[in-house]
């Protein structure tokens, strides 16, 4: 194989990386706002409301903002 296709073959493959790892950033998020707002609300008894979240799984963090608590 020569260094053309070697380059071209690694920039696909970053690419598919990246695309997979924002797709699980996105799920990651709406599973995590799920989770928050139904164990909210049971171990309150509460409407609970989430703003927005942030996942950032590379840089292993979370940022949840607005959460509500609804009497």
């Amino acid at each position: 194989m020569n260094k053309k296709k070697i380059i071209i073959l690694s920039v696909v493959f970053l690419s598919i990386v990246f695309l997979i790892l924002d797709f699980l950033s996105y799920r990651v998020d709406k599973i995590v706002k799920n989770l928050i707002i139904d164990q909210g609300n049971q171990a309150l008894g509460q409407q609970v409301s989430v703003g927005k979240i942030d996942t950032s799984i590379l840089g292993s963090s979370i940022k949840i903002s607005n959460i509500y608590i609804c009497p």
